[in-house]
């Protein structure tokens, strides 16, 4: 699934795992300027040479280049968002998209237009502390829970996100689509290239 959007000068491009999750970003996404991709299913592990056959006769490699509209200069988005799940899976898969992107893209790295859009694992609220947080690994979680508990919070409710699509649409926005408030981070080249050797290293198959 391809939802393209208006604008091409200062435009995006979110790379998501799946129809769900690609459903979940519509109606939250800005369609002048965000443009949303769901691939389906895992790419070929492009860290393996023997694979390369493999890769330019995938079909989602297929799609997304032809999104990407690619080209030994540039891409026709100035930024290009990979929001995976933040389980093991999803980082599988962005792993596997990264390395896609050392092997066969590497330009884009070098402009600094691929990003990483990390999605929260989890949500804490209490009523009593008039508190919503997000929370981004287990050991966060677990020092604002004992944080709370200290300072006698008795109402802690926690929400445990299973994937991009779990996320409600106001926390979806704030945390991944929204520009002033997401979490992102560029990928760089030696990012890519230190992804690229640990899966060589250790033989991932895929």
């Amino acid at each position: 699934m391809f939802l393209d959007c208006d604008e091409n000068a200062d435009s995006e491009i979110f790379i998501v795992e799946g129809r769900s999750a690609g459903d979940a970003i519509r109606p939250v996404r800005n369609r002048q300027t965000q443009a949303v991709l769901a691939m389906q299913g895992k790419i070929p592990n492009p860290a393996r040479r023997s694979n390369a056959n493999k890769i330019a006769r995938n079909p989602q490699i297929q799609v997304l280049t032809q999104a990407l509209q690619a080209n030994n200069q540039s891409s026709r988005f100035a930024r290009i968002c990979l929001l995976c799940d933040a389980d093991i899976d999803g980082l599988h898969a962005r792993a596997l998209l990264t390395m896609y992107f050392v092997v066969y893209l590497p330009h884009l790295l070098q402009q600094g237009r691929v990003f990483v859009v990390h999605p929260p694992l989890y949500k804490v609220c209490s009523t009593q502390f008039k508190l919503k947080k997000f929370i981004w690994s287990k050991l966060q979680l677990q020092q604002i829970e004992s944080d709370l508990a200290s300072r006698g919070c008795v109402d802690i409710q926690r929400e445990h996100f299973k994937g991009i699509a779990s996320l409600q649409a106001e926390d979806l926005l704030s945390t991944c689509i929204n520009e002033q408030s997401r979490t992102i981070s560029p990928v760089t080249p030696d990012d890519g290239a230190a992804v690229l050797s640990s899966y060589s290293r250790n033989s991932v198959k895929s």
